[in-house]
């Protein structure tokens, strides 16, 4: 949304019950709503009437991250606010952002991980030391895998950091994590458990290595979860409503810090009121009905989860040391080992789905047959969505700093010009895509909408349930959902009394598609007779 709008959201939901604001700003990335800005007066536009002494800012994801902290100097350094009063994090992220191809290579990614590092005593409360495993999970990694990356990137942020003379101690205390949290419940939970086991490992080692005297306990990690965007679906898009609230709950338990649960229709179009309100609205029943915020750990004890806990754990480790015996993240990005085990994993799970083993409802199973989505597909382009290209970045940006980017808008360079500076032409690795599971058979049901537009409507389908009532509800019940996902029309009777009704009312209909629904038995002797009657 443009600034003014972006703000009466902003203020609505923090008057809605939201405690923290998080900026996206997303001007390459088709898929992903995001701000639109294009200078750091449309960033005092966005906060008017916000206190942002009191209301925490979470700035971005990927390359966008430092840019929206250069213009957050900018506007503090314009109204005269104390830094020291502002609370909230910088997404950013080096190795994702280098996985996710934005950065031409890991060191033009970590120079500005520097950069914001070098600037940890002017925004005390800030935390800039990012750590993001949604570009893996968003890839189609498993949850052991999403685990191993991000200790891999931990690991990478920690030795470069420390080699840059930056303290351990510094960092950590700048350290958050951002997970996305996925469908399946108890492994999600155990995979934030998991994970505040496993990165007190790498601290340790760290801390020996350098050392380096620290306790750092699993409850001082920073622990940021959001919804899954792999998990969403545009058809029945209410049925996100429920993912995200089996995600969110799956967050809490498993101990984030923080959490954002995704609009219902965020994959479909920009989110409207009514979705940012019941994303709102769920965490705010698991904390002020369900009361999740008055127990420490509720799933400390549960022998399942502890044990799916420790499966994970191990497992994790054990790809996150061999993601180390290959040189680290970064090198098996650029081997593209890393790529090729994520989209193993991705292409299983597609197999899982084309089998009918992994069920998405209202998708792969018990679709809305009369549900039509092509004409809403109204998401604009990156580029009309965050702003104009206009505007050269100015050249001091080839520093690749801070105060470069301060410099450049103070040139009245537009954001987007700005972040071209950063951004690669081309990545020297295969970048980790963006999907979600559904996309492939949504596709499908696309297809048939757009055939229907050019023809009389939809494949028409008649079911003829014929012979036993159990054996023709079954085979009725599966054609349906089977046929229903790809949007064919589907005319289903309760039965036909012979093969005759049922040709006749499959010719009265024009019917394209006849399935006949009955035992295997009767299907030897009626199948024959039903096509000859056709």
């Amino acid at each position: 949304p443009d600034p003014a709008t972006a703000n009466e959201h902003a203020r609505t939901a923090l008057g809605g019950g939201a405690g923290d604001l998080r900026l996206r700003y997303s001007p390459f990335d088709s898929q992903e709503q995001g701000l639109r800005l294009t200078s750091s007066q449309d960033l005092k536009t966005l906060l008017d009437e916000i206190d942002v002494h009191t209301t925490g800012l979470h700035l971005g994801r990927g390359v966008a991250a430092p840019v929206l902290y250069g213009v957050l100097r900018e506007y503090l350094a314009d109204e005269d606010v104390d830094s020291e009063d502002l609370r909230g994090s910088i997404a950013y992220d080096p190795v994702a952002a280098f996985a996710a191809g934005q950065v031409v290579d890991s060191d033009r990614a970590f120079s500005l991980a520097h950069d914001l590092a070098d600037d940890a005593d002017v925004f005390p409360h800030i935390r800039s030391a990012g750590v993001d495993g949604r570009v893996y999970h968003d890839a189609g990694a498993s949850a052991v895998q999403e685990l191993a990356c991000t200790l891999g990137a931990l690991t990478e942020r920690l030795a470069r950091g420390t080699a840059q003379g930056v303290t351990l101690s510094t960092l950590l205390d700048d350290l958050h994590v951002v997970v996305s949290v996925s469908t399946p419940y108890f492994v999600e939970i155990a995979k934030l458990r998991a994970l505040r086991l496993l990165v007190p490992q790498v601290v340790d080692a760290f801390a020996d290595e350098t050392n380096t005297k620290m306790d750092f306990a699993p409850a001082n990690l920073r622990i940021h979860a959001e919804t899954s965007r792999r998990t969403e679906t545009i058809y029945d898009p209410y049925v996100n409503m429920l993912r995200a609230t089996t995600e969110a709950m799956a967050a809490v338990l498993g101990g984030c810090d923080t959490l954002t649960v995704r609009p219902y229709d965020a994959a479909l179009r920009p989110p409207d009121d009514f979705g940012l309100r019941i994303a709102r609205n769920v965490q705010l029943i698991l904390e002020h009905e369900a009361h999740f915020d008055q127990v420490a750990d509720p799933a400390a004890g549960a022998y399942y989860i502890e044990s799916v806990t420790d499966t994970l754990a191990q497992r994790a480790w054990a790809q996150f040391q061999d993601l180390e015996a290959e040189g680290g993240i970064v090198e098996a990005l650029r081997n593209g080992t890393l790529q090729e085990q994520i989209a193993e994993t991705r292409q299983d799970r597609r197999n899982a789905i084309d089998k009918r083993e992994h069920v998405l409802v209202g998708t792969t199973h018990y679709p809305a047959l009369d549900e039509r989505r092509r004409d809403d597909l109204t998401r604009p382009d990156a580029a009309s969505t965050n702003g104009s290209t206009n505007g050269e970045p100015a050249s001091s940006l080839a520093s690749l700093s801070i105060d470069a980017i301060r410099g450049a808008l103070r040139d009245e360079s537009t954001l987007q010009a700005v972040t071209s500076a950063l951004r690669s032409e081309s990545a020297d690795i295969e970048p980790l895509p963006r999907i979600r599971v559904a996309e492939e058979i949504e596709s499908i049901r696309l297809r048939t909408e757009a055939h229907a537009e050019t023809h009389d409507g939809p494949p028409q389908v008649l079911l003829a349930p014929l012979g036993p009532p159990a054996a023709r509800s079954g085979r009725a019940t599966f054609a349906r959902n089977f046929l229903g996902v790809a949007g064919f029309a589907i005319e289903e009777p309760l039965k036909f009394e012979s093969v005759k009704a049922a040709a006749d009312a499959a010719i009265e209909q024009t019917a394209d598609i006849v399935v006949l629904c009955s035992s295997n038995a009767e299907h030897a002797t009626l199948a024959p007779s039903l096509a000859a009657s056709l």
